[in-house]
């Protein structure tokens, strides 16, 4: 049994949403995970904008990074903090934020996949959680 059988059978229900060129336009692409989770999502643009206004209760903006010679957004301290460790960690090679939409069968909804403080993680939260850790373990990904 070749690794893509593998991956397509442990991977049932879990799905991505991301934006990719179709056509030389950007476009939303919707795959199964099975078969979307080799896209290389570093390359990919963002699913939503990282919006910094007045009053905001949070703090978002964009990081300039050595690896990728691109702004990467970030949408929180924890976010940021996490963007500059991989930038300057000599094992990584590439990475994004906010690069799909993950959804699944058990009420067509989706998420982004997130960092939070563990204070911060609401019940409802930690249930989109551990649905993302699912599709993630399932094709292999850690998270």
């Amino acid at each position: 049994m070749d690794a893509h059988a593998v991956v397509r059978s442990s991977a049932p229900g879990f799905g991505l949403r991301f934006l990719g060129e179709a056509d030389g336009r950007l476009a939303e692409q919707r795959a199964p995970l099975a078969v979307a989770w080799s896209t290389r999502f570093e390359h990919v643009r963002p699913v939503r904008e990282f919006p910094s206004y007045q009053g905001q209760r949070r703090v978002s903006g964009l990081w300039w990074s050595s690896i990728m010679r691109d702004l990467v957004g970030f949408e929180s301290w924890l976010e940021r903090d996490r963007v500059m460790m991989l930038d300057f960690s000599p094992e990584v090679v590439a990475f994004s934020s906010q690069p799909f939409w993950l959804t699944w069968l058990a009420g067509g909804t989706g998420l982004v996949i997130d960092v939070r403080a563990d204070d911060r993680i609401e019940p409802r939260d930690a249930e989109a959680f551990a649905a993302t850790e699912a599709a993630c373990e399932s094709v292999g990904w850690h998270h």
